[in-house]
């Protein structure tokens, strides 16, 4: 029998990591910014305009 070991060398690429992370940061800032602009409130407004006819005066 040989009492041979073999050395494995094992390498991480964290390229894939950190895309998911740019774009998991990237998401979270448009909500925030969406968030804090109003976007997901719902935006009811009335708008009343009076206008009140002009009365002569007696002078005239």
């Amino acid at each position: 029998m040989s009492d041979r070991k073999d050395t494995v060398v094992v390498t991480k690429d964290g390229s894939a990591g950190w895309f998911v992370a740019v774009i998991a940061i990237a998401a979270l800032l448009l909500f925030g910014y969406l968030t804090f602009s109003g976007f997901f409130t719902p935006q009811e407004s009335v708008s009343i305009e009076l206008s009140v006819p002009d009365l002569p005066t007696p002078s005239e």
